[in-house]
């Protein structure tokens, strides 16, 4: 799932498990409803509801915000980034210098 690759996944522990598996039964359920011309009320509360976990996981910028936390370039790379969603983990040196961490603030 997707959620692993971002910064925030760090501060993950096992008591994020639970949010982490409903944010991705919602996913699913989006993916299902997205084609169903019927069920548009309830693709509308499904991605309400998704919206919800996504700030509880600190995976919008109001989430974010309400958990202190920040997002930064590695301390080689020199630079800094606002942008939550990181490259996915590669194993080349210079790749690693890249790579973003998440900071409480």
């Amino acid at each position: 799932m997707w959620v692993w690759r971002t910064p925030q996944a760090s501060q993950f522990n096992s008591g994020h498990l639970y949010a982490i598996a409903m944010r991705a039964s919602l996913e699913d359920r989006m993916a299902a409803l997205w084609d169903d011309e019927d069920r548009e009320a309830m693709l509308l509360r499904t991605i309400g509801e998704a919206r919800q976990y996504d700030d509880r996981l600190g995976l919008s910028p109001k989430g974010m915000l309400q958990l202190r936390w920040s997002v930064r370039a590695n301390e080689g790379a020199g630079q800094t980034s606002a942008d939550p969603v990181g490259p996915a983990p590669t194993t080349s040196p210079k790749a690693a210098t890249n790579v973003r961490r998440l900071k409480v603030t």
